[in-house]
């Protein structure tokens, strides 16, 4: 009788070891086209805020509360300073200024400058605003001549924003083998239309400011607010000839097809410059 008791004693007591095995040690079932598999559970850290972390998972092993085992993509969560891009030392990037968009609702935009450092000029330059360490939006600006400055101005849906929470990077990239840029005085240029007509005739002369001829010449405007954003931008040629010697001048014409004569008015500030090939 007593060598009974001791074996069902025994017997409780492996059976109970059992169900608490169990009970910490979960399965989860994958499916996956093959069908299904079972995986072995891990011990989770449930974390504030309805996420939870696996034990064996490292930095950045965050789970989505509800669906262990599956990461959150590593795009969506901020890098770590000695991961965040640095831009181009060449390309200094003022301080950024939020400006409100006013009838766009809850929109607002990122706005400032970027001075050029090198003494060649540039394709593009391309900014990028990080939100907190994670990538925003971004946007590219063709033509810089050499020391010459951009104004960017980036859109941004994010609530309760303030600059502290920004940091914009700039990155170049060369213009082509024989591609000049340079600016064009704002007094060289005049506005004809009204604001009633749909569009708007801006006019002026560009003079070659390079030491050697060139040749297909353009001219490239963008328009600015007073707050600094952005609102558009044409193109135009000369009109009465094809080259330019070094020191002649054009004559050239754009015309705004995209913004309305109305837009172009409300717009305060007009950048202008050329942009040519070496003859």
């Amino acid at each position: 009788m007593l060598v009974i008791t001791c074996v069902g004693v025994a017997g409780i007591t492996v059976l109970l070891a059992a169900l608490y095995w169990i009970r910490t040690h979960p399965t989860f079932v994958e499916k996956g086209p093959e069908g299904t598999r079972s995986l072995p559970g891990r011990p989770l850290d449930q974390r504030p805020g309805g996420t939870a972390e696996g034990s064996s998972g490292g930095p950045g092993g965050a789970v989505t509360a509800g669906r262990p085992g599956e990461a959150v993509p590593a795009a969506s969560r901020p890098i770590s300073p000695a991961e965040e891009p640095q831009g181009d030392p060449k390309l200094l990037v003022s301080a950024p200024k939020l400006r409100d968009a006013g009838a766009v609702g809850e929109m607002r935009f990122v706005c400032g400058s970027v001075l050029s450092k090198y003494t060649v000029s540039l394709g593009e330059v391309s900014v990028t605003a990080y939100v907190d360490g994670l990538r925003g939006p971004s946007a590219s600006y063709p033509f810089i001549r050499p020391g010459g400055t951009i104004l960017y101005c980036l859109p941004l849906y994010v609530e309760d924003m303030d600059e502290s929470r920004l940091k914009i990077v700039a990155e170049a990239r060369q213009a082509r083998p024989g591609l000049v840029v340079w600016d064009i005085p704002i007094q060289e240029i005049r506005r004809a239309g009204d604001a009633a007509s749909e569009r708007t005739v801006w006019t002026g002369k560009v003079r070659n400011r390079a030491d050697f001829p060139v040749k297909n010449i353009r001219v490239v405007l963008d328009y600015y607010d007073d707050e600094g954003v952005w609102g558009g931008r044409a193109e135009g040629r000369l009109e009465d000839r094809t080259t330019l010697e070094p020191g002649s001048s054009g004559f050239f014409r754009v015309t705004t097809g995209e913004l309305s004569a109305l837009e172009v008015t409300t717009s305060r500030v007009l950048v202008a410059r050329a942009v040519a090939e070496k003859l």
